[in-house]
C-alpha cells in the first residue's frame, strides 16, 4: 500500500493565491489523506475566509494565535504529521502535474532509503505566467540520487526547489524538523541533514509554478540585500554539526567560500579572493563563480525583456 501523505498549504496575507493552490491539489490523481491550510495569523485573512476557501476541497483551517515566522511555523505543523509522508507548500504556488502525489508516493513505497522526492519548479509572474524557459532531462521518467553524492552538490549550490517536496516522516527519526532555524536557507539546510540518513528521487518534469512577486520571501531576502548574510550563516551553522567529516567539512568550507565570492561586490571581491587564496580546490570554484557574475547583467536584461512582454514589471525584484 502507498504511504499515506499530509498536505500543509501555508499563508501569510495569501487568500487571493489559495483557491487556485487548492484546486491544483484536488485535481491530483491521488488525493492527500490531510489537507491543511495554516494561516500564521495574518492580518488581512480572517479564519471565516480561509475556512470559506477551504471548505470545498475538504481542507481544514489552522490559524496561529500569534505570528510565529516562517521556520516556527513549519516545524509548528510538522510536528502534528501523523501520515507516512508529507508535504509542505505555500499558498503563492500551485502544482501543474496531476500526477505528482501519486508518483511520488509511489517512488517512496518502492524505494525504501528514499527520504525525500521533489520535481521540477517553474518560476512565474504574480499572475502564474512563467519568467523562464528550462530544459530537462529526456529519457528517465525518474532519477535516484544517492545521499553521499548530493550532499556534495548541496554543500556548493545552496538552493533547492523545496516548495515541491514530499519528506518521508521517519527521517525525524534522525533529523529534527528545521533544526537550524535560518529563515532563508532553512530548507536547504535541511535537505543536506537528511542526506545522511537516506537518497533523494527527482521526477524529471516540472511539477509546480513558484510565483515570483513583491511580497515572496526570497524576493523581500534579497531586496533587503540580506541573503548573503544569512548565506553565510547557514553555512556556519551547519559547519557546527557533529556529524560532518573532513570531506564533508571542506566541501562545505568551498561552498562558503563560492557563497562570498558570488555576493561580494566589485570593490570586495579582490579580497574575497585573497582571502581564500590557500583553500585547496579553489581555483576552479573561483573560475566557475566569475563566470556566473559575468553572467548576471545578461540574465537580469533577459528577466527585464520578458517582464516587459507579458506586462509583468519586475524591475522592482532586481
Amino acid at each position: 500500500m502507498p504511504p499515506s501523505l499530509t498536505v500543509v498549504v501555508f499563508n501569510f496575507n495569501y487568500k487571493r493565491y489559495l483557491p487556485q493552490a487548492l484546486a491544483a491539489i484536488s485535481r491530483q490523481t491521488r488525493r492527500p489523506d490531510r489537507l491543511i491550510v495554516t494561516d500564521d495569523a495574518s492580518p488581512q485573512d480572517t479564519l471565516e475566509e480561509l475556512q470559506a476557501i477551504a471548505a470545498p476541497h475538504g481542507a481544514e483551517v489552522i490559524r496561529n494565535p500569534q505570528n510565529l515566522g516562517n521556520i516556527a511555523h513549519y516545524q509548528a505543523r510538522v510536528a502534528e504529521v501523523q501520515t507516512d509522508a508529507y508535504l509542505l507548500c505555500s499558498a503563492d504556488d500551485y502544482f501543474v502535474d496531476d500526477r505528482y502525489f501519486a508518483d511520488a508516493l509511489a517512488l517512496l513505497h518502492d524505494n525504501p532509503r528514499v527520504v525525500a522526492v521533489y520535481g521540477y519548479h517553474v518560476a512565474t509572474d504574480e499572475s502564474g505566467r512563467p519568467l523562464q524557459a528550462r530544459r530537462y532531462r529526456n529519457g528517465a521518467d525518474w532519477t535516484l540520487l544517492p545521499g553521499p553524492e548530493l550532499r556534495s552538490e548541496l554543500a556548493l549550490q545552496n538552493t533547492v526547489p523545496a516548495v515541491c517536496t514530499m519528506i518521508r516522516t521517519s527521517v525525524h527519526d534522525h533529523v529534527a524538523a528545521f533544526p537550524l532555524p535560518n529563515r532563508h536557507a532553512g530548507d536547504w539546510q535541511q535537505w543536506y541533514l537528511f542526506t545522511y540518513h537516506g537518497d533523494f528521487a527527482r521526477i524529471e518534469r516540472p511539477v509546480c509554478h513558484y510565483r515570483q512577486h513583491v511580497a515572496n520571501m526570497s524576493v523581500v531576502v534579497d531586496r533587503e540585500r540580506q541573503a548573503a548574510r544569512l548565506i553565510d550563516e547557514a553555512y556556519g551553522e551547519l559547519l557546527a554539526r557533529p556529524e560532518l567529516d573532513a570531506t564533508d567539512r571542506d566541501r562545505l568550507l568551498l561552498g562558503r567560500t563560492r557563497s562570498r565570492i558570488r555576493h561580494a561586490t566589485l570593490r570586495e571581491l579582490p579580497g574575497a579572493i585573497l582571502d581564500h587564496s590557500r583553500q585547496p580546490g579553489l581555483l576552479p570554484v573561483v573560475a566557475e563563480t566569475l563566470a556566473e557574475r559575468a553572467g548576471q547583467p545578461l540574465e537580469r536584461l533577459r528577466r527585464r525583456m520578458r517582464a516587459k512582454s507579458l506586462g509583468a514589471g519586475l524591475s522592482e525584484l532586481d
